[in-house]
């Protein structure tokens, strides 16, 4: 019914007899009127029948008037609502060929006509005109080309959850909802995530890909609030992965993106998110750091590394006054930085390592009365480091991989009283060392390898107490090994290779209880190994125990002389042992099957004689046995067969095992290259042998000599 009609009932109504009896006819003269029959009417009967008649006008009226009232309030509702119902297509969600089949849409604004006429007055269409700031159109099939924006519209257009929002949080809610949908679109090109249900309801849904990337929403299930995305970019022609749309999550605390592909640049409008406290941008963003960065006044944590951004750090950074964390690694960011990140006083980390454009120490980062961990490793930073370092509580230094030079700054260093951490100033250009670096006597982790120091070991490095990794490799060092090391208790890893190194090893080496890596390789170290290990073999029992630490044992390349103590066997922990290139003589001990976690052994390129122990038989972890160009006699043990790793993994592995260079018995190998059965292919070692004791036909990729040396017979 419509107004006019209800207002031609109205006025066809009789007007109610508010008397209760009386008709309003002037003629009237209130006489009984005769019934049919001849009999009259009773006045009450008349007056009883008149009401009757009143009510039904009064119900009558006030049905009319509740029409009226809907038609003007439902009308105006379902002309709000016609253009979406319209463009759902009756509640079905268009379909999109495969994105590899659009074609590629290089230009962002829309050249769809047909689809802008059909929806130019939708207010979708406006809401994502008004949230990218640039006008698109809806999808219209493959005839034409389609970017990730339309896409998005085309989606939002036809869901079903969208229409259902209630009208008290329909606009902020639509803006989140479109902003979520164009984010999909952007990174993945599809719509395989997205479906009609709530976005934050469904988090809690069995599906694991329902708006997966949702990684958190508020109390009441209404608001985004958390956001991780890890994806691939999709090769749509459309690389700005975060739009200016970025503004519609005005709820966000945690924002994640990180991306294997081109993400743009990242927008001004990430100065809107005021809530948020966590934002990581990394992967493919590039351009400069925006300046409206620095709105974000309860940000606590940033990372933007792995980029490609460039340029200075805006002054505005200096505003995040809430900052604890900042990472920008892997960026071609430039120095100098802005003097305001001072002003950054709850600043904790900062880690800006691999920037090649920063080549000066970053002075302005000096007095930060709060920073903690300063990494600045693998830049272009040159000169020195300053001698007025203020950073008061710094725990960790890392300036790794930088072209530094001068002295080692010992003494500023050691000024930095909280230093305990880590101290990583290797691949450098130092030439000194100052004795000084006794007094960092609470550090845990020195690294200075790989400079040209030339110098000594300083013996007050026995100082260093509290140290439990220490690593001066590839530093030129001569001289004897410092037997003061053997005072550094808590002592676990210790680097000395390729260095020129002369002496014996100090028995005073038996006392680093804890030691599990120990590489002494590639210097010029004498005597033998019987002392040091002979002496942890004299031990007390609660010191043998701790023999199980050692994992590692490398003095490859060396002068070494002597035979390998028995009590080789005692390191029952080992897992890499490598005496290669010295002129050890004398037979394998036997013990040397008791290693049962051993993995590599290397005994190559030494003077050992005697038979190979069938003990080594015993050895099931083990992934490669070298024990070529030696003096070795006798028979291949058959026990070697045995050796075939097993990989956590259950997969089997073919163990490397050369014996080449010895004086071994011919055909002795035989039973070793037998197979079991037709199908047995890997049920023997890898083996390198001499040419001369493989049996014939048996070398060869599938065979038990996968290679020979020297010329058959």
């Amino acid at each position: 019914m419509n107004g006019n009609e209800l207002e031609q009932l109205v006025e066809a109504t009789p007007d109610a007899d508010t008397t209760g009896g009386g008709s309003n006819d002037p003629n009237s003269n209130n006489v009984d009127e005769e019934e049919p029959g001849g009999r009259r009417k009773d006045s009450h009967q008349e007056s009883r029948e008149g009401s009757r008649f009143s009510q039904k006008q009064q119900i009558i009226g006030a049905i009319g008037v509740a029409i009226l009232i809907l038609m003007i309030i439902v009308i105006p509702l379902a002309a709000r609502n016609k253009t979406i119902d319209e463009e759902s297509d009756k509640g079905e969600r268009p379909t999109f060929p495969p994105p590899e089949k659009f074609k590629p849409c290089l230009e962002k604004a829309s050249t769809n006509s047909t689809g802008c006429e059909k929806f130019n007055k939708s207010p979708l269409k406006d809401l994502a005109d008004d949230l990218l700031g640039y006008s698109i159109c809806p999808c219209t099939g493959e005839s034409r080309c389609c970017n990730s924006d339309e896409q998005a519209l085309s989606w939002m257009i036809a869901d079903k959850f969208s229409s259902m929002l209630p009208e008290n949080e329909r606009s902020t809610r639509l803006k989140e909802r479109f902003a979520l949908v164009l984010l999909y679109f952007n990174a993945q090109g599809h719509s395989e995530g997205l479906t009609d249900e709530d976005h934050c309801l469904s988090r809690e849904d069995p599906d694991p890909l329902a708006w997966a990337f949702i990684n958190s929403c508020d109390a009441n299930k209404t608001r985004v609030t958390g956001i991780k995305f890890e994806t691939e970019i999709s090769a749509d022609g459309h690389t700005a992965v975060i739009s200016k749309s970025i503004g519609g999550f005005d709820s966000l605390t945690e924002l994640s993106i990180a991306l294997d592909g081109l993400g743009g640049t990242i927008p001004e409008t990430m100065g809107q998110l005021l809530s948020l406290e966590t934002l990581a941008l990394t992967g493919g963003f590039n351009g400069t750091v925006p300046s409206e960065i620095g709105l974000l006044v309860s940000l606590r944590e940033l990372n933007l590394s792995y980029n490609s951004l460039t340029g200075k750090l805006p002054s505005e950074i200096g505003e995040l006054s809430s900052l604890e964390k900042f990472h920008a690694h892997n960026n071609q960011l430039e120095d100098p930085f802005p003097i305001e990140m001072r002003n950054l006083t709850n600043l904790t980390h900062i880690e800006f390592s691999r920037n090649s454009l920063i080549t000066t120490f970053p002075t302005e980062i000096n007095g930060m009365k709060g920073l903690e961990s300063l990494v600045l490793n693998d830049c272009s930073i040159n000169g020195t480091i300053p001698k007025d370092l203020d950073l008061p509580n710094l725990v960790s230094l890392n300036l790794r991989n930088n072209l530094l030079s001068g002295s080692v700054p010992a003494v500023e260093i050691a000024n930095l009283k909280k230093l305990t951490s880590i101290l990583d100033l290797s691949e450098n250009a130092f030439t000194d060392m100052p004795t000084e670096i006794g007094l960092l006597s609470d550090l845990t982790v020195l690294r200075i390898s790989s400079n040209p120091l030339n110098i000594t070991i300083p013996k007050e490095i026995g100082n260093m107490t509290e140290i439990n990794t220490l690593d001066l490799s590839g530093c030129l060092l001569t001289g004897q090994l410092p037997s003061e090391i053997g005072q550094l208790a808590k002592l676990k890893s210790l680097f000395l290779q390729e260095n020129a190194l002369t002496g014996p090893i100090p028995i005073e080496f038996a006392s680093i209880l804890n030691m599990f890596s120990l590489d002494l390789s590639s210097n010029q170290l004498n005597g033998t190994l019987t002392s040091p290990i002979s002496t942890l073999a004299q031990l007390t029992d609660t010191r043998i125990e701790s023999l199980l630490s050692l994992e590692s044992l490398l003095v490859s390349n060396n002068a070494l002389t002597g035979d390998i103590p028995t009590e080789i066997g005692l390191l029952d922990n080992l897992s890499h042992l490598n005496l290669s290139g010295n002129n050890l003589d004398g037979p394998i001990p036997t013990e040397i099957g008791e290693l049962q976690n051993a993995q590599i052994i290397n005994l190559s390129q030494n003077f050992l004689n005697g038979a190979i122990p069938s003990e080594l038989g015993q050895l099931t972890k083990i992934t490669e046995l070298f024990l070529q160009n030696n003096s070795l006699t006798g028979k291949v043990p058959s026990e070697l067969k045995r050796i075939q790793y097993i990989s956590p993994l259950s997969v089997e592995i073919r163990t490397r095992i050369n014996i080449s260079g010895n004086n071994l018995t011919e055909s002795s190998l035989e039973f070793i290259c037998r197979k079991d059965s037709e199908d047995d292919k890997y049920n023997f070692p890898e083996l390198t042998a001499d040419c001369n004791i493989c049996p014939q036909g048996a070398t060869g990729e599938d065979s038990c000599c996968a290679s020979c040396v020297g010329a058959s017979v």
